[in-house]
């Protein structure tokens, strides 16, 4: 096998590690667009079967969970880019590869505007959940303090295993410290 450079190197595991966040972004999707759908239909089901309003909160922590380890996959690799362009960036000391890198710099507040639409999301999940608890306890007729008891308890129990991935998904702002220093923007650049 002949040997690579370093550099050639980099590059293959950077074009490899652009395509798994592309494919992440695209599982993300399907499963956001299968478990909504679902979960629809559950509900529009529960018209005339009330049983169906208790396998709702199971297809949203189903969802979620896959959905959110999707979001993971997909935000690890974006953070291995954007080492390797520090690193490429080095070598070369010019700004050659930047996306990662200008997301990220210099300021993280950007950070939290990508990061709303994962609290939309788990938020619809768990409203969903909640709301079909509910009605499925009505129809049970537990009365509406024993439904609005469910309701809670349903949402509690769909929102408890996002939150440790949510806090997760802070991690991957933050540079690794055994990466270079950034390379600084060149004069006639424009940035």
């Amino acid at each position: 096998m002949p040997k690579l450079e370093p550099v050639e190197l980099m590059l293959k595991e950077y074009r490899r590690l652009t395509e798994e966040i592309g494919k992440a972004l695209v599982g993300r999707f399907t499963i956001l667009i299968l478990g909504l759908t679902a979960v629809c239909v559950l509900l529009g089901l529960a018209v005339k079967s009330p049983q169906c309003f208790w396998v709702v909160p199971f297809v949203a922590v189903l969802t979620l969970n896959l959905w959110l380890s999707e979001v993971r996959r997909g935000q690890r690799a974006s953070h291995h880019v954007w080492g390797l362009e520090r690193r490429i960036n080095v070598l070369y000391n010019s700004r050659i590869l930047r996306w990662e890198e200008d997301l990220r710099f210099p300021t993280e507040k950007e950070h939290g505007l990508f990061r709303t639409h994962y609290y939309i999301i788990v938020c619809l999940f768990v409203a969903a959940s909640a709301f079909a608890a509910y009605r499925g306890a009505l129809v049970h007729l537990w009365g509406n303090r024993a439904s609005l008891e469910m309701c809670v308890v349903v949402a509690i129990l769909v929102l408890f295993p996002s939150v440790p991935q949510l806090t997760r998904l802070h991690r991957f702002d933050e540079q690794d410290k055994k990466w270079p220093n950034r390379v600084a923007d060149e004069p006639n650049s424009g940035k």
